[in-house]
């Protein structure tokens, strides 16, 4: 994404610091006259939760590469009768706004058809870690869509926004069963997503990429776990998905990618950890070569592999923060998934999350040092 913004740069290394110029909720479509065939009074869409439920209802984001002059952060969510607003929302990491990139279906009423409105845009489950980007096509990705309004039962397959064209699009339906919940993450060497269901009755699978995704081809494989509010992410070094169970347990384990039918591995960890809960952020640091780990608080930590055999050596954890500036992000709720994100430029790494629609998004300045991409530069649109 080039260089890093000034105001990332003008950053103390290891702080955190409110980014946003406005909030999530200034853009709520249920206060625009244009989007809120009803207004001034409540939108169908509101469900039991309202425009919180973008946000506090077990939902995601992403961040998009190609959206805006250095990136932006997406946010997507609702779901279970919580909110049954649909529509996407940008943070830009130039202007530092929030803006809303599309509307809401109008009129949320049953049926739906395999988690699609009557006007071709999805019905939006509880995203849980679901929510990704694709650069190769500027879009942002979710791995499921809801069936029904009730609420708990989705449809395993790929739906994409095209950021660039503000329409929706669908991939096919997955050949077998993929619980809701559950984590998804995106292999840029494969042009591949990988998934796994977080309940029981799910499966592990991957979804190949076709052009626009809309004919992927979908392989299955046995299950590894099953936990609803697991998290993951590549490593590209070693081409593996670490997966972390702390909602569970204080337990980390590999997945090899180049045998993706074999039993995941338990890795061991050596340093200092902190206290680990789920539902945390845990993003891939390309500048650090680590995964990067926050959950509430001030803390931000890496955890990085000492040796070069992901099998048998420790996984390393260092706390990253700085001295206390301050400045401590609200604690997420329910939890925050993929809306912790690394925004990684040239001369700087960044991480960014939104906790609510009435507060800020806040920023972590990593600490400096040379960017390396494993992966060739600018393959399937990355960078």
């Amino acid at each position: 994404m080039g260089t890093a913004p000034a105001w990332v740069k003008a950053m103390p290394v290891g702080t955190w610091a409110p980014a946003s110029q406005n909030r999530l909720a200034d853009v709520d479509p249920a206060k625009d006259p244009a989007a809120n065939p009803v207004y001034p009074n409540m939108p169908q869409w509101t469900g039991n939760n309202g425009h919180a439920c973008v946000i506090e209802c077990w939902n995601d984001g992403a961040l998009a590469t190609r959206l805006g002059a250095k990136g932006s952060l997406l946010a997507w969510g609702g779901g279970h009768k919580g909110y049954y607003g649909n529509e996407v929302y940008a943070f830009d990491m130039q202007t530092r706004l929030w803006t809303r990139l599309s509307n809401p279906y109008k009129t949320p009423a049953f049926p739906v058809t395999d988690g699609w409105w009557p006007d071709g845009s999805p019905a939006v489950p509880h995203t849980y870690a679901m929510v990704g980007y694709h650069a190769g096509t500027n879009s942002l990705v979710s791995m499921q869509t809801e069936r029904d309004n009730a609420g708990g039962i989705v449809v395993p397959m790929l739906v994409f926004f095209d950021l660039s064209a503000k329409t929706w699009r669908r991939g096919p339906i997955a050949p077998s069963h993929i619980q809701y919940g559950g984590w998804g993450v995106y292999d840029l060497s494969r042009d591949t997503w990988w998934m796994e269901g977080g309940d029981s009755g799910g499966n592990f699978g991957r979804y190949a990429m076709n052009g626009t995704g809309t004919a992927g081809t979908w392989t299955m494989y046995p299950p590894k776990f099953n936990y609803l509010d697991a998290m993951a992410e590549r490593d590209p070094v070693h081409d593996i998905i670490v997966t972390t169970h702390f909602e569970r347990d204080a337990d980390m384990y590999g997945i090899d990618l180049t045998n993706p039918g074999s039993a995941p591995v338990l890795l061991t960890q050596g340093g200092s950890p902190p206290t680990r809960s789920g539902r945390h952020g845990w993003e891939w640091s390309p500048i650090r070569q680590a995964f990067i780990y926050w959950r509430a608080g001030g803390d931000v930590y890496q955890v990085k592999l000492a040796g070069s055999n992901w099998k048998t050596g420790t996984w390393v954890w260092e706390r990253l923060t700085a001295p206390d500036n301050g400045v401590i992000p609200a604690d997420p709720s329910p939890g925050v998934y993929n809306r912790f994100r690394l925004a990684t430029y040239d001369d700087a790494e960044v991480a960014v999350v939104v906790n609510s629609t009435t507060g800020p998004v806040y920023a972590f300045r990593l600490p400096d040092g040379v960017l390396v991409r494993p992966d060739p530069p600018g393959v399937f649109g990355a960078q």
